[in-house]
């Protein structure tokens, strides 16, 4: 337990270095926010760490800003369930290793992450910034969802990932201030070039 009973879990500001489990459960009403004691940008703390195999994180309406690495995964066998998860300001929001586990349920919005990213049926990832980019690779199952904002055929929220992209899941546009040009192509999902894009997005087959 880490706050003393009668404290606003909403308004604590500290570093966070897990060896066991951590949940911090926020309302959509009132989310729970980590960030630095001071305001001013990224690189202000280190984030979110567990390191340890028996570390678990569960984090539901949880905004992480202004840190190095908001989220990091480091262990063996580590599992981090999100429900509702943004980040803001940070140099890198999430770092997974190679054999951590990150369960996203309801919403993740995030710019910048390290490792593979699996979305599961009734998961949605929404792009934080017009150039989002993923170091790994991205998966999106049957029941899952990537929502992205499409302002015009020169403004739109880019995914770029560097591994390899499997594509089941759902598309869903904001076509919210849409300008159309006649010209242009739109990039939603763009790979490095040197890995393979399997399958395509639900009910929207190549050239939709």
């Amino acid at each position: 337990e880490l706050l003393p009973g009668g404290v606003d879990p909403s308004r604590v500001e500290f570093d966070v270095d897990v060896g066991g489990v951590l949940l911090a459960l926020g309302t959509e009403q009132a989310p729970v926010t980590f960030r630095a004691n001071e305001g001013g940008g990224a690189g202000l703390w280190y984030g979110i760490t567990s390191r340890t195999d028996a570390g678990e994180l569960n984090l539901q309406n949880v905004t992480i800003t202004d840190a190095v690495t908001a989220l990091t995964l480091q262990s063996f066998s580590n599992y981090a369930a999100v429900h509702n998860v943004a980040f803001a300001g940070n140099t890198t929001d999430i770092e997974i290793d190679e054999y951590a586990a990150l369960h996203v349920a309801g919403t993740l919005t995030a710019s910048r992450i390290v490792g593979n990213l699996e979305l599961y049926g009734g998961a949605t990832f929404i792009p934080g910034s017009r150039t989002t980019t993923l170091t790994g690779n991205l998966s999106l199952d049957t029941g899952s969802a990537l929502q992205a904002a499409l302002r015009s055929t020169f403004c739109s929220y880019r995914l770029q990932v560097t591994g390899e992209v499997l594509l089941r899941g759902d598309l869903q546009l904001d076509l919210t201030d849409l300008s159309l040009y006649p010209r242009g192509w739109v990039y939603l999902v763009d790979n490095d070039g040197t890995d393979a894009v399997v399958g395509s997005f639900a009910g929207r087959p190549e050239g939709a």
